[in-house]
């Protein structure tokens, strides 16, 4: 059965309820873990794109070059994702 996104929440605020705080420092390292092992498989899907990484090849090209003007690209700092 599939459950929905807010149900996994529930069940999860809930468990963390019944863990002893000395073993939540575990939790929260599993968990990271787990997210960063889908950003990992995320870029791994990315890097093995030939058309995307041809297209960011070009793109890191153009920047590096200064063949761009305003507008070609959106301007992000670290923290604004």
């Amino acid at each position: 059965m599939v459950k929905s996104r807010l149900e996994y929440k529930k069940r999860i605020a809930k468990a963390l309820d019944e863990i002893p705080p000395s073993c939540l420092s575990s939790v929260l390292d599993f968990i990271e873990y787990l997210r960063d092992k889908e950003a990992w498989k995320e870029t791994q899907e990315i890097l093995r794109d030939k058309e995307s990484m041809l297209q960011i090849r070009e793109t890191d090209r153009e920047w590096n070059e200064g063949n761009c003007k305003k507008g070609d690209y959106v301007e992000w700092r670290r923290g604004d994702v």
